[in-house]
């Protein structure tokens, strides 16, 4: 088995690479035709490219080979059209290990649709440390692929994608994309985006019209810089959101249709502060097919001219959830009628739609007008509801936590606790006599982490 070694914030990482496969390390920056050099002979001197390398890999038998990219700015410069990576961009038909130096340390950028097109045939791909820039795409992916510790910006394209564009299966993990002319990300495959950053592009920071999202530990913000739009939008597509900060986007935090919605642990602010803006938190187009679910999370800051949360048909379930200090005019907007339970949460302001749309299931606390709420098994307060103003407490996301004396903390909803056993910051639940209602469970001692607040209260 060969062995690679790589250099990572002044750490030596070897890697383990297949009995039978090589490794073919790049020596020179530039992009000469193919032909005119050798096979990436590691005994001469310039003999390996970028561009020679991959297309090596592809024609040695015995893989799957990684091509290492050492610290560098390799431009692309062969101009034209393949498929098999002569000129343009860099092909990849079949299963290969593009790894540099590190982020920003291995540069490649390239005036072309993409810097990087994964074929349909290719599977296990996986491409790392380092920073793609400049194309119309930074990659397209039609096959299966993996990214890790990438930085995907300054793509120009405002119409098909700017950072990735997915069309097979796609994993994204430690991966920043930022500062790209269109989407962030689109997505008409399997995608799942761990542990990234996807903000600062001019559309929203992800788009997906078929396939499933998966968003964990990740944070999507202040998108859609030049069309307003939201940072999440989604269109017959499942989206599944889990530990993640959706914060300060143009237009809402997430628009969706026609598809199941869920939004775990996470926190939701700034969000639709654009004039126009409908649900600011969450906006959930007219469809009957429509499913949304919110449980342990917070809402805060968000505009919307409807509601911060806008669902128009299908379902919503609201659950231990945190609607306080935003600035759209109602916490839950159901123009059309959706089936709204809310359980265990703590609210501010009113909800919009028909009566008959709203049912409480107990638990919730707050200043509340029109959401089916029941004084027997809900309570309405009419000062502080005493909770800290967002920020970092614990967990992966901000959040504002109950403080000693609010009225959320010990308010058990009928039945005790439901499941999860934990809350928004994976702390236990219940932490004292009875469940608290909101995102966040106060754990005792001034909560969090001992801490002693001095801010004004929300």
């Amino acid at each position: 088995m060969n062995n690679l070694s790589i250099v990572l914030s002044g750490l030596i990482v070897v890697l383990a690479v297949p009995a039978g496969a090589e490794t073919f390390t790049v020596d020179r920056i530039d992009d000469p035709d193919p032909a005119s050099i050798g096979a990436c002979d590691d005994a001469i001197a310039l003999d390996c490219s970028l561009r020679k390398a991959v297309m090596i890999s592809h024609i040695v038998p015995a893989g799957p080979h990684t091509v290492f990219v050492p610290e560098g700015i390799y431009r692309l410069t062969l101009e034209g059209s393949d498929n098999v990576g002569e000129f343009g961009g860099l092909d990849i038909s079949t299963q290969v290990f593009l790894r540099g130096a590190g982020d920003g340390l291995s540069v490649v950028s390239v005036n072309d649709f993409s810097v990087i097109d994964v074929f349909e045939t290719a599977v296990g791909v996986e491409i790392s440390d380092m920073t793609l820039r400049d194309a119309a795409v930074g990659i397209r992916n039609s096959g299966e692929l993996r990214t890790d510790r990438l930085t995907l910006t300054n793509h120009n394209s405002r119409i098909i994608s700017g950072g990735l564009f997915n069309m097979g299966t796609l994993e994204v993990f430690d991966t920043n994309i930022f500062g790209n002319a269109g989407w962030g990300v689109r997505n008409d495959g399997t995608l799942r985006i761990t542990d990234s950053v996807v903000a600062e592009n001019g559309g929203a920071g992800i788009r997906s019209v078929a396939g499933g999202v998966l968003i964990v530990n990740s944070t999507i913000a202040s998108n859609s810089q030049t069309d307003l739009g939201p940072g999440i939008d989604v269109q017959e597509s499942s989206l599944t959101i889990v530990g993640s900060l959706v914060a300060d986007n143009q237009g809402s935090g997430v628009r969706h249709s026609s598809s199941t919605l869920t939004i775990t642990d996470s926190t939701v602010s700034g969000n639709g502060l654009a004039p126009g803006v409908r649900g600011g938190g969450v906006r959930s187009l007219s469809s009957s097919s429509n499913s949304v679910e919110i449980v342990n999370s917070t809402f805060t800051g968000n505009g919307g001219q409807d509601g911060v949360i806008d669902v128009d048909g299908g379902t919503l379930r609201v659950d231990r959830v945190t609607i306080v200090g935003n600035i759209g005019l109602n916490s839950i907007s159901s123009p059309l009628g959706t089936n709204v339970e809310i359980r265990g949460s703590v609210l501010d302001t009113i909800c919009s739609g028909p009566a008959a749309s709203f049912v409480s299931l107990g638990g919730n606390v707050g200043r509340f007008i029109g959401c089916g709420f029941d004084l027997a098994i809900d309570s309405a307060v009419i000062g502080s509801l005493g909770l800290a103003p967002l920020g970092q407490y614990g967990g992966t996301t901000p959040t504002m936590p109950p403080l000693p004396g609010s009225p959320a903390i010990d308010f058990d909803p009928p039945g005790g606790c439901p499941p999860p056993g934990t809350d928004q910051r994976g702390l236990p639940r219940s932490a004292g006599p009875a469940c608290d209602a909101g995102a966040v469970e106060y754990q005792g001692s001034g909560d969090p982490a001992n801490r002693i607040f001095a801010d004004s209260f929300e």
